[in-house]
């Protein structure tokens, strides 16, 4: 959460009243699916809200944003200052199942080896069909294609699945981000096949799918690499070094922010520029229609930015 460390280190009202507003939000967020209200459907096991789908049946289904994910810390932080035992142990549950159920959806059941993930996906929600709570079909959104992975997306999942070990320490999620962060890193430019690979560029294209099989030299998206670093520094902190990833999730750390670094990504400090770091790809015209949003600064990607910096500070020497 943006405030917690000025949280942990108030006092008084205010922070009485910080507490309460947050432990509000998330008993919001964990209300069940009911009569056309709530966010979590307890069959189902995600949050989500029910939406038509308008590229493939357009029908009403119960939908998953992978942007939002990384509200499950919400319930998590809540959790662990909620003084109702019954409610926290709810909050954590409805949170794990929810990246639990995203991991066995999303990724590793659309293909054969391969844990990327998708922008939205869409489950049956109505409780007459013999399908009920199936996982029914995805949608890539900002993606280039419904089944290639969305480089932000993947950023996305890997900072919330990392988030819900964090708070958690449960093996599942650590072997859940685990995937997650392998996949990325396999398919960054620096591992890429033969003559298209970038040696030393650990910054994703914004979609990896389109890159391999259309155009390597297609726009980067910086803030994809700051939210998958971020949570890569929070998963590594939680981690002994003696874990047998600790070492090439260091490096990868190490290239990543030392690309974000450079006069490529981060702007000089004459130059009139709008955000920290440049090439953030907010959605690709080959993807959804066409835009000029698709190289510039991302105000998520800044905040993701700076939070890896601060982060890294605290890491050991190597």
């Amino acid at each position: 959460l943006v405030f917690a460390p000025w949280f942990e280190s108030g006092q008084g009202q205010e922070k009485q009243t910080a507490l309460e507003i947050t432990l509000q939000g998330a008993r919001q967020l964990a209300q069940p699916f009911q009569d056309g209200k709530g966010s979590y459907h307890t069959d189902i096991g995600t949050f989500g809200w029910l939406r038509k789908a308008d590229r493939t049946d357009q029908q009403e289904h119960w939908h998953v944003f992978m942007d939002h994910t990384i509200n499950i810390e919400q319930l998590l932080w809540a959790s662990r200052h909620n003084s109702d035992p019954k409610e926290a142990k709810d909050w954590q549950e409805k949170a794990l199942s929810h990246i639990r159920t995203i991991s066995r959806t999303f990724g590793a059941n659309r293909r054969p080896g391969k844990t990327g993930t998708w922008q939205r996906g869409y489950f049956d929600q109505n409780v007459n069909s013999p399908t009920y709570t199936n996982f029914l079909f995805n949608e890539g959104k900002q993606g280039w294609r419904d089944d290639s992975t969305w480089s932000r997306g993947q950023a996305w999942f890997i900072y919330s699945a990392t988030t819900a070990y964090i708070y958690t320490g449960d093996p599942e999620m650590l072997t859940i981000a685990k995937d997650a962060i392998n996949y990325y890193l396999e398919n960054l430019p620096d591992r890429w096949p033969g003559e298209q690979r970038r040696a030393g560029d650990f910054i994703p294209p914004w979609d990896f799918d389109y890159a391999l099989q259309k155009n390597a030299a297609t726009e980067r998206d910086s803030s994809a690499a700051a939210i998958a670093v971020a949570g890569m520094i929070r998963l590594l902190k939680a981690l002994p070094s003696s874990d047998p990833s600790y070492g090439s999730y260091r490096e990868a750390i190490d290239n990543t922010l030392l690309n974000l670094t450079s006069f490529q990504y981060f702007p000089d400090e004459t130059a009139p520029e709008m955000s920290l770091l440049r090439h953030g790809c907010y959605h690709h015209p080959a993807a959804i229609q066409p835009t000029q949003i698709y190289d510039t600064g991302l105000i998520w990607g800044d905040f993701f930015f700076i939070n890896a910096l601060a982060e890294y500070q605290d890491l050991p020497d190597t």
